[in-house]
C-alpha cells in the first residue's frame, strides 16, 4: 500500500501484484517485478537506481501508471502492457516483449537512452499528446506504431529505426504528423508512412518491398533525403 524500496533479485506473486505507491529498486543486481500468472499494476513510480537491469512481467496485463526509469542498465518489459505516464525509460537498453499501449493524456515517450529500442509488437498512443520513440544506438521495431487521431499530435521517431517484421508495417501519425529525425530502413514487407497534417523524413528511407507515403487524407509530406524501395508511392505532391 505504501511506498517501498527493494533490493533483492525478485517481488513477485502467483496471481497478481499491485503497488499503490512509488517503488524503488536500489540492489545493484537484475531485479523483477513478476505478476506470474496475474495483473502488475504499478500506480506510481518504479524506479531502478542500482545497476542491472528491471524486468517486468505481468501474465494477464501489465498497467503502469506512473513513470518507469532504468537509471544504470536495461528494461525488459515481457508481457503487453499500458502506460499513462510521462516516460518509459532506460539508461541502455529496452525491450519491448508483448504489444504497448500509451494511454495518458499527455505527451509520452519510450526511450533506450544510450542503447536499442526493441519492440516486438504494435505501439500503440489511446490518448491525445505526442508518441515519441527513441534509441540511442538503434529503434528496431517489428510491428505498427500508430499515434493519437488528433491533428495536433505526432509520432517522432527520434533516431534511426530499423523495421524488421517479417510483415508489411505502418507508421501512422493518422490525423497529426509523421516525423522521422533519422533513417528508416525496412526489411521483409512493404512500409507505409502515413500522416494526415504532416509526412517529415529527415533522412533516407530504405525499403526492400514497396514504400507508400500518404494516402488521399495527406496534406503535406516533406523529404531531405532519399525514398528508395522496389516500388515508391507518394499520394500527394511532396516538398524536398
Amino acid at each position: 500500500e505504501d511506498a517501498f524500496s527493494a533490493s533483492g533479485a525478485a517481488v513477485q506473486a502467483s496471481t497478481d501484484v499491485t503497488l499503490d505507491a512509488a517503488a524503488t529498486l536500489d540492489g545493484a543486481i537484475d531485479q523483477k517485478i513478476d505478476a506470474i500468472a496475474g495483473t502488475l499494476l504499478a500506480s506510481s513510480t518504479v524506479t531502478k537506481t542500482g545497476a542491472g537491469k528491471l524486468t517486468l512481467g505481468g501474465a494477464t496485463a501489465i498497467n503502469l501508471d506512473g513513470t518507469v526509469d532504468v537509471q544504470a542498465g536495461a528494461l525488459e518489459i515481457e508481457d503487453a502492457f499500458s502506460a499513462s505516464g510521462a516516460a518509459v525509460q532506460a539508461s541502455t537498453d529496452v525491450t519491448l516483449d508483448a504489444a504497448a499501449t500509451l494511454d495518458g493524456a499527455i505527451d509520452q515517450k519510450i526511450d533506450a537512452i544510450a542503447g536499442t529500442l526493441t519492440a516486438s509488437d504494435d505501439i500503440t498512443k489511446t490518448a491525445t499528446g505526442d508518441l515519441t520513440l527513441g534509441g540511442g544506438t538503434a529503434i528496431a521495431l517489428a510491428g505498427d506504431v500508430t499515434g493519437f487521431n488528433s491533428a495536433g499530435d505526432s509520432v517522432i521517431f527520434e533516431d534511426a529505426v530499423t523495421a524488421d517484421g517479417v510483415v508489411a508495417q505502418t507508421f501512422d501519425g493518422l490525423a497529426g504528423t509523421l516525423w522521422a529525425k533519422n533513417t528508416i530502413t525496412k526489411t521483409g514487407g512493404d512500409l507505409t508512412l502515413l500522416g494526415d497534417t504532416l509526412i517529415n523524413l529527415d533522412g533516407t528511407v530504405t525499403g526492400d518491398s514497396a514504400v507508400i507515403v500518404g494516402d488521399a487524407g495527406t496534406t503535406l509530406t516533406q523529404i531531405a533525403a532519399d525514398v528508395t524501395g522496389v516500388d515508391v508511392t507518394f499520394a500527394k505532391a511532396v516538398t524536398a
